[in-house]
């Protein structure tokens, strides 16, 4: 590479672009510059933080956001465009829709495949009719019959990331809190499936349908500690969902990056019949710091592709861990719940979110930034009371 490439990073207010921009910057910042980019907190606060400029990225409406990238566009030639969040990506589509001879580089799927793995209704029909394993679904005009023969029920958003908005229904006396949702198309009702631990993530790169890039984690610990958000993960590759979730992404001609979550529903782990897909999330996800850590290293191939430069191919190690310390780890142990080992860090086998990578003043930094917006704090009690 003769030169530097420029890496666009969107909405670098969120924990997961400041773990993705760490990476960059300490282990491949002979070959890339970061081109930060947020709709908020451009004047004082994230400039602060990553000690370096923010441009204007509005995504109010797709007027400015095309002003603003254009802006971007001149400014820095060859943008290689990352999918951080699954909103500035449909602002994306259009934008190049709109303008077919742009120099931003990227690694997308085409927008129908996109559309379809983020709508979890939708991703269900797909499965349904292709053969791919899912929770068995329920409709909403089932449910006044259902309390017969029972079985415990999860309730989500079609479009939704973590727990937000999510029900569970364990009890048929739960039924009334189904019929009492707002807008009820825009949820999908499915089995619950028993032991919310039992959870596996499959990460994908692919390019038109072909696997690039593979590894795997499994769930460990969540808060709370009975299921919800997971605050710790080792990485764990299975063949057999290495083998499902390439069946299912090369069905969809993929191209870029995916994460495919699972549940394990059957006693055999070997089998393809003992696990359920959950959802796909067509973006880089909360936990990518493991991928460098284990020497995926998904972030440098990706922009490779973009730049048409064959990636190299990784052997990912297993046995690695990644946590997610503060504030949901550190909120299990005020919790009184019993976590052998809690206050061990080992650095050399585990990755720690919005820490490894990063300096420490900077870490520093983004935590007060964290503890200090009140747009953070309204998301974090609405996880921790979702």
């Amino acid at each position: 590479m003769d030169k530097k490439a420029y890496v666009l990073i969107t909405d670098a207010h969120l924990r997961k672009a400041f773990d993705v921009v760490n990476i960059l910057q300490t282990c491949y910042a002979d070959q890339y510059i970061c081109v930060l980019t947020s709709d908020v907190d451009t004047g004082f606060a994230l400039p602060f933080v990553y000690g370096q400029k923010i441009e204007r990225l509005r995504k109010s409406d797709l007027t400015v956001f095309t002003a603003d990238l254009q802006l971007l566009e001149n400014k820095y030639e060859g943008l290689v465009y990352l999918p951080v969040e699954e909103d500035t990506t449909l602002l994306l589509y259009k934008y190049i829709t709109a303008q077919p001879n742009t120099n931003i580089r990227y690694l997308l799927p085409p927008q129908d495949q996109f559309n379809l793995a983020r709508d979890k209704k939708a991703l269900e029909s797909y499965c349904l009719a292709h053969g791919f394993p899912v929770p068995r679904p329920v409709s909403f005009k089932e449910l006044d019959q259902f309390a017969e023969n029972f079985f415990p029920l999860i309730v989500k958003p079609k479009h939704g990331s973590g727990s937000a908005g999510i029900l569970h229904v364990d009890r048929p006396e739960d039924l009334d809190q189904i019929k009492k949702l707002l807008n009820p198309d825009t949820y999908l009702i499915q089995e619950k499936i028993g032991n919310t631990n039992q959870v596996f993530g499959a990460f994908f790169l692919m390019d038109q349908g072909r696997v690039l890039g593979y590894y795997g984690h499994k769930r460990r610990r969540t808060y709370p500690i009975k299921g919800g958000v997971t605050v710790f993960s080792e990485s764990e590759n299975r063949s057999v969902l290495e083998q499902l979730g390439a069946q299912i992404l090369g069905a969809l001609n993929w191209s870029g990056v995916a994460m495919l979550e699972f549940m394990q529903a059957g006693s055999d782990p070997n089998l393809r019949e003992s696990y359920r897909l959950i959802e796909i999330n067509p973006r880089f996800w909360g936990s990518i710091m493991l991928s460098e850590f284990i020497g995926a290293n998904f972030l440098n191939n990706y922009i490779r592709l973009c730049l048409g430069i064959p990636h190299n191919p990784a052997k990912p190690e297993n046995t690695k861990y990644i946590r997610w310390f503060f504030p949901f780890d550190l909120l299990n142990y005020f919790s009184k719940s019993k976590i052998l080992g809690f206050w061990e860090f080992d650095t050399l086998n585990t990755c720690y979110i919005n820490y490894s990578y990063s300096k420490k003043l900077r870490a520093f930094r983004f935590l007060l930034y964290s503890v200090l917006n009140p747009h953070k704090i309204r998301k974090l009690f609405s996880k921790l009371y979702a």
